[in-house]
């Protein structure tokens, strides 16, 4: 992932746990530890199943 995208994901990340939000995320496989590392509750792969995955995980 590149540093631009880490910078935007881990604010968006941090802002939505600072106002308590419970933050489903998505990312690469490669990228998935960083996402969890940045705060992320759950992280699911990309892919055209992403919107039944968070219904599934809400």
């Amino acid at each position: 992932m590149p540093a631009q995208c880490r910078v935007v994901v881990g604010c968006a990340v941090q802002l939505a746990k600072a106002d308590g939000f419970r933050v489903i995320a998505d990312a690469a496989a490669k990228d998935e530890r960083l996402v969890k590392d940045l705060g992320a509750d759950v992280v699911l792969p990309r892919g055209t199943e992403f919107p039944e995955l968070v219904n599934a995980a809400s």
